[in-house]
């Protein structure tokens, strides 16, 4: 006769054996993961920053078409829902590469357009440049274009159109200054590190041109460029440092881009920037300022 403990062993005995031989018809592996999103096999160990596509299925079949184009179709649904929330600047700052060689950078205005400076493809290959964003992934360039509507002296910026398109969320125009700042203002200006990260430094002060043709003309020997501006940069560097096309923020919008790196060629105490202005909104504004003033009820 057993006793009472040995038929509850017994039973949970049975109930085990029953739950395996199910699990050994279905010919799934049952895997309990306390960190485990959705199917998405985590990884062991360390690993070096990496994205999430990098990582496998777990119970992915291996005709899987209809299931990767139902998840990219949702993952496009979701783009167009997050294209109404602010994107961080850093993801719209972009650096220009050719091998593993960093060149300058650019500004992301779409998924398929970069803005940068005119200094920075000068001799450059444009079948070899490459534009590498913050996660990694690289998009080849095929063709470079005036940039109409980005500054009111266009000639020292331009375009570069992508072979294929990058995310959606880049339908969303990057915030871009309506109108010049010039100084006294201080402003924002970017730089990269030896990780080859962005930083900032905060409260630069702009310089008004007549002080700046001044510095320069004794530095260079040169003249500033027309149609831009330059910002107090005393930053010691041991060589040129290759900020051809970084930004300068104000206020959280993008309001210029370096246009000759800095102590290119020669050490000097300020650097040359191009103004950005959004041209649409400018011209927005500018309507609206007139319409406001009601000079047709003066007129009348």
């Amino acid at each position: 006769m057993f006793s009472s403990k040995s038929g509850i062993k017994l039973l949970l005995l049975v109930v085990l054996i029953a739950l395996l031989a199910q699990d050994g018809e279905s010919g799934k592996k049952v895997v309990r993961m306390r960190y485990k999103i959705g199917d998405w096999r985590p990884h062991f160990g360390f690993h070096r920053p990496h994205l999430a596509s990098q990582h496998r299925h777990l119970n992915r079949p291996r005709n899987h078409t209809s299931s990767y184009n139902t998840s990219m179709a949702a993952r496009t649904a979701l783009g167009h829902v997050l294209a109404n929330k602010p994107i961080l600047l850093e993801q719209y700052v972009a650096r220009l590469v050719i091998g593993h060689k960093e060149l300058c950078s650019g500004i992301i205005v779409s998924p398929t357009l970069v803005l940068t400076v005119v200094t920075c493809i000068v001799n450059v290959p444009l079948d070899q440049l490459q534009v590498k964003l913050q996660d990694g992934s690289l998009y080849a360039v095929n063709d470079a274009t005036t940039a109409p509507g980005y500054s009111l002296d266009e000639e020292h910026l331009t375009l570069l159109h992508l072979t294929s398109s990058m995310d959606h969320m880049y339908e969303q125009r990057p915030p871009i200054c309506w109108q010049a700042i010039n100084a006294p203002h201080k402003v924002i200006i970017w730089s990269l590190n030896r990780q080859k990260t962005f930083t900032k430094t905060k409260d630069v002060p702009l310089i008004a041109t007549n002080s700046c043709k001044e510095i320069l003309h004794s530095k260079n020997g040169t003249d500033n460029h027309d149609g831009t501006i330059c910002v107090m940069n005393k930053k010691i560097t041991k060589k040129c440092e290759p900020t051809f096309g970084l930004p300068y923020e104000w206020q959280g919008k993008f309001c210029g881009i370096n246009l000759l790196g800095h102590n290119c060629p020669n050490p000097r105490s300020v650097d040359v920037y191009v103004p950005l202005i959004d041209k649409k909104l400018y011209v927005a504004k500018k309507v609206i300022a007139l319409r406001n003033t009601k000079l047709e009820d003066e007129l009348i």
